[in-house]
């Protein structure tokens, strides 16, 4: 197994659904509508291994735990292609 999402569910977070990810889509501005994450939160798209996509948001302070092993989603589009 690589990456894994670990997610915990239900009243006592006692339920663990995992989530074997490809690669981070993109890192940007979630929705306005996003609530309880504090201001300007961000927004991950992971795509698993069966090609669907998982939308993970978090507050903006918490960006580096947000992406974790996906450093390189930190980056803006255009620095990634220039390799800045």
């Amino acid at each position: 197994m690589h990456d894994v999402l670990v997610v915990y569910r239900g009243i006592a977070l006692t339920r663990v659904v995992l989530f074997a990810c490809r690669f981070a889509e993109d890192l940007e501005d979630a929705p306005a509508d996003l609530r309880r994450l504090g201001p300007c939160p961000l927004l991950l798209r992971l795509r698993l291994d069966d090609g669907a996509i998982v939308e993970v948001a978090a507050p903006r302070r918490s960006c580096g735990d947000l992406v974790g092993p996906y450093v390189a989603a930190q980056l803006h589009p255009s620095e990634r292609r220039s390799g800045r």
